[in-house]
């Protein structure tokens, strides 16, 4: 657009991409999407965001996945929500970040807000602003916080940021691996009883396997907690029992 100033108001919408030779002011939305991630849309001047939209599309892996990103060549102000609809990819941690929105200019009085949550494998990806000579552009990050850098600093690790699902389905395979016996002595444990009207020694021909359980659980980083109560309760028993060498013991029973 050869205009000095666009104007989107706050019913109205930008599709596409490309380019705003002069200003461009957002109380609607701007959309970027298309069938595929890596449009572009350059403004030759200033932004403001009035609490518009803007809509991108982006791979979910590392720093170097295709995004559509929006570049400002002079300042950008004011408030814009950022929504990110994912377009394959399944989640790596980011070291600088997954940059969408770039700023040539001054930044300092900008906000861009992620509207809503983006996953992707066992990541979560965060809109955030930049550090240092980064500080006027924002990135989708895959972990805590971006590093601040130190002269001569030990690198730090940062913990990537896990689902809470990840919790649920350890603690799920956990109970199920536990709870359950899959041998026969387990089940009946032993059957052998005295009677107490001949004194003879018999077997019994019904067993129940009745165990409960408590446990704790979580990972090295602290982010996955579960703690959970768990119960079985088997009955069974026997419709027939022979041997047929005297020294083994067959069962068939439900």
């Amino acid at each position: 657009l050869g205009s000095n100033q666009v104007i989107v108001e706050e019913q109205g919408k930008l599709s596409g991409f490309g380019g705003v030779a002069g200003n461009l002011s957002n109380s609607g939305i701007v959309d970027l999407t298309t069938y595929m991630p890596g449009n572009i849309l350059t403004v030759g001047g200033n932004y403001t965001g009035r609490n518009g939209l803007i809509l991108l599309q982006t791979e979910t892996g590392g720093d170097n996945s295709k995004t559509d990103r929006l570049v400002i060549k002079g300042n950008a102000s004011g408030r814009t929500r950022v929504a990110v609809t994912q377009a394959g990819g399944t989640g790596a941690e980011t070291l600088n970040g997954i940059e969408v929105i770039h700023v040539s200019g001054n930044a300092d009085n900008a906000e861009f807000i992620q509207t809503e949550r983006i996953t992707a494998g066992a990541y979560d990806y965060i809109l955030k602003r930049g550090q240092g000579i980064n500080s006027t552009n924002w990135y989708l990050i895959s972990r805590k916080d971006i590093p601040v850098p130190q002269p001569e600093a030990v690198p730090e690790n940062h913990d990537n940021n896990l689902r809470p699902e990840a919790g649920s389905y350890v603690a799920s395979i956990a109970a199920a691996n536990n709870l359950f016996v899959t041998n026969l002595y387990e089940r009946q444990g032993q059957e052998l009883y005295i009677s107490h009207m001949t004194g003879e020694e018999n077997e019994a021909g019904i067993w129940m396997y009745n165990k409960g359980k408590h446990n704790r659980w979580r990972d090295n980083s602290s982010q996955l907690r579960t703690r959970g109560n768990s119960y079985v309760v088997l009955i069974g028993g026997d419709i027939a029992q022979w041997s047929l060498n005297g020294t083994d013991r067959w069962h068939t029973g439900m």
